[in-house]
């Protein structure tokens, strides 16, 4: 049973795993809603890479890779709680860098929310 604070979530990660296979998604939730998004194994490997994770002001949220909407919610968080940032990395022989973090309130303009439909916020299996 999930607490209450992994219901109130918006969270992107790579699901279990420790091999080339396991690179091939990332895994979006919101609330109770966990969607598998497809990424570029070959492109994640190399290089930094921008992360946004954008709560917007209905309770939904979103997330874009280097620029691009890759998912967004359906389903909505709390917005009369506080929230935090947590960068977190555990993986074997790997190495989790964090260059520059932005905080920032409301929506910046920079990128096109609207590029992909809301999901229809079911349950998937990560």
């Amino acid at each position: 049973m999930k607490t209450e604070h992994e219901r109130e979530t918006c969270s992107l990660s790579y699901p279990g795993g420790e091999n080339y296979s396991a690179l091939k998604m990332l895994v979006a939730q919101s609330r109770m809603s966990i969607e598998r998004v497809p990424v570029d194994p070959d492109r994640m490997l190399v290089g930094w890479h921008r992360i946004r994770i954008q709560i917007f002001r209905d309770g939904t949220c979103g997330f874009a890779l280097d620029g691009r909407v890759i998912w967004r919610s359906g389903e909505r968080v709390p917005l009369d709680t506080d929230y935090r940032v947590m960068v977190e990395g555990n993986a074997s022989g790997a190495r989790v860098m964090v260059g520059p973090m932005v905080v920032w309130t409301g929506v910046r303009k920079d990128l096109d929310w609207n590029a992909l439909p809301i999901s229809r916020g079911y349950a998937a299996t990560p």
